[in-house]
């Protein structure tokens, strides 16, 4: 993903799971607080309209347990820090700080 951040020339930038987890229709709401400068990255939430079953308990424990971690951490209240629905600036996006990319395998 970062090779692919690092050649977007957008202002701001949507990332979505393609599972079907999340409603592209919500897309305005997430990019709002960018667009307007409230924010640089916004993370969504699955949460709030999830159906029953769509996660199973290990899943919900160990994401609850993830979110308390960063909160406690970094002093900001998440609920679901492990979305793969986020709006970004492209400034917002530059900040990330990525981990170097994998060594890539030599059998391509």
């Amino acid at each position: 993903m970062k090779e692919v951040f690092e050649v977007i020339e957008e202002d701001y930038i949507l990332l979505i799971d393609g599972d079907g987890t999340y409603l592209p229709s919500e897309a305005p709401a997430l990019l709002e607080p960018v667009i307007k400068g409230k924010a640089e990255h916004v993370v969504g939430n699955r949460h709030g309209r999830m159906q029953g079953g769509a996660l199973k308990r290990l899943n919900m424990v160990g994401n609850k347990m993830i979110n308390s971690f960063f909160s406690t951490i970094y002093r900001v209240r998440l609920t679901d820090i492990l979305s793969g629905y986020r709006a970004f600036s492209r400034e917002g996006l530059r900040r990330l700080n990525f981990p170097p990319p994998a060594l890539r395998s030599s059998r391509r």
